[in-house]
């Protein structure tokens, strides 16, 4: 589970499914129905390895864009 802090105005949340092509990342796919602080991915071994980014638009209208995080299925 990723969770993004404590913001204190309303924002909007992206998620994205990225893959890495020589050492960059680029978005693969926006991940549907994830649209909250916190996202929960039904998981199978296809998905190991697969990376996450969350862009989060303030209520000012600024991204924010986190660093990706790397899914690991044991």
């Amino acid at each position: 589970m990723v969770q993004i802090g404590d913001i204190q105005k309303p924002c909007l949340h992206l998620y994205l499914k990225c893959v890495n092509v020589g050492g960059a990342f680029f978005a693969f796919s926006q991940v549907s129905g994830a649209k909250t602080a916190t996202l929960q991915v039904n998981t199978t071994a296809g998905l190991n390895g697969w990376q996450f980014r969350c862009i989060v638009t303030d209520g000012d209208g600024n991204p924010l864009p986190s660093k990706e995080a790397t899914l690991t299925v044991k």
